[in-house]
């Protein structure tokens, strides 16, 4: 056999040109990334309105969101499903808030309910805070809530209300008015929705 077949450079063109097949479908592969245009919006959300309740996370007592709409019917924890209006979780405050994990039993602490609406239809909507105690909350006193108000649609909260509502009470929330399916208003109101026991 001659001497210059025994030569490994063959091999070694085999690699060199293996990379550089790799660095030039890297390049392509980055040339093809589609940049994130910053005028792009987050996530759409098919909810015009989310009305949030929150209280404190270390509650006993069972905070209710409760809202009448336009057509007369109220969404609440007896009715979570009112057509274009659903009450996303009837959170009972200290009750149903664990979960077993590895076998042992962890709290999970995070007072919150959301009602959702997709469409919003002429008229006004009347948002009240009921506080409906369970029989595990027989020390519970007054407590401290936060309602926000966020458009879906435009990305924004339009208003936050804070308030208390005592032990089998309800506190009246928030009045607003739609007109051409768009929010003109929203004030304080002192309609209350929920038959206090």
């Amino acid at each position: 056999m001659r001497e210059r077949y025994k030569s490994n450079s063959s091999m070694l063109d085999l690699f060199l040109l293996l990379a550089m097949g790799f660095v030039v479908l890297f390049v392509l592969a980055f040339i093809l990334i589609k940049p994130v245009d910053p005028k792009q919006k987050d996530i759409e959300l098919e909810e015009h309105l989310l009305v949030k309740l929150e209280w404190a996370d270390e509650a006993l007592g069972d905070l209710d969101l409760w809202i009448l709409l336009p057509n007369g019917e109220i969404l609440s924890f007896k009715n979570k499903d009112r057509g274009l209006a659903t009450l996303e979780r009837d959170d009972r405050g200290s009750v149903l808030e664990s979960m077993i994990v590895d076998g042992e039993e962890t709290l999970i602490r995070d007072n919150v309910e959301v009602a959702r609406i997709k469409r919003l239809e002429d008229g006004e909507y009347y948002v009240t805070v009921q506080y409906y105690t369970n029989s595990g909350c027989a020390k519970c006193e007054d407590e401290d809530f936060k309602v926000t108000v966020h458009d879906g649609q435009k990305h924004k909260d339009l208003a936050i209300f804070t308030g208390s509502v005592a032990k089998h009470g309800e506190t009246a929330v928030l009045k607003l008015t739609v007109i051409n399916g768009e929010i003109v208003s929203y004030e304080k109101s002192d309609r209350k929705l929920a038959t206090v026991e």
